[in-house]
């Protein structure tokens, strides 16, 4: 096997090789595409965790809530990694107009730090007046440690006697869920 691939320098049997050395000739190419191909860089996912809403939540009021019953919780493997959260909210509400989400991230045991707004809806949209609509976004965090990361989402009304629901039962075109994965870049 005297000639190799141009691009990856692969040893390439050649037809004045011997017969009897076919299967080693073929192990030799073998090893050196694993050993080119497993170096290649490129995104794998390492780890996912998943919930979603198994009822409704759902608030009357001008202060901002948790959803209760939606949160995720993944612990990166390393710094370098990306930390990938999608968000799904089925939502309605009882007026005109709707609130805003936003995700929020606890780090170690610590408070709720704002990652950014999932959504913001105003007058004659489609989720008003109990017509419900589905947000979603996804958000890229690059963590700075390897502490434990919650993430929770809050809704913030805009007025007071004003109702916003956050649908549960994830099935079909219905239901709010979140999903948080570690990706290798």
């Amino acid at each position: 096997m005297a000639t190799t691939t141009p691009n990856y320098g692969w040893p390439i049997p050649q037809s004045t090789d011997l017969v009897k050395d076919g299967a080693t000739a073929i192990a030799s190419l073998g090893t050196a595409i694993d050993s080119t191909v497993y170096n290649l860089p490129g995104a794998a996912i390492v780890q996912v965790k998943y919930d979603e809403l198994a009822t409704a939540v759902s608030n009357t009021g001008s202060t901002a809530f948790k959803v209760a019953g939606l949160s995720v919780a993944i612990t990166p493997s390393s710094t370098a990694n990306y930390i990938v959260v999608d968000v799904r909210g089925d939502l309605s509400d009882n007026n005109n107009y709707v609130s805003q989400a936003f995700l929020y991230e606890a780090v170690g045991g610590g408070s709720d730090t704002l990652v950014g707004r999932i959504y913001e809806v105003f007058a004659g949209s489609s989720v008003s007046n109990n017509r419900g609509a589905v947000a979603t976004r996804q958000f890229k965090i690059q963590p700075t440690t390897l502490d434990e990361r919650v993430y929770s989402v809050y809704c913030s009304p805009y007025f007071t006697s004003f109702t916003v629901t956050w649908g549960g039962g994830a099935t079909g075109d219905s239901g709010s869920s979140m999903m948080a994965m570690e990706v290798v870049p």
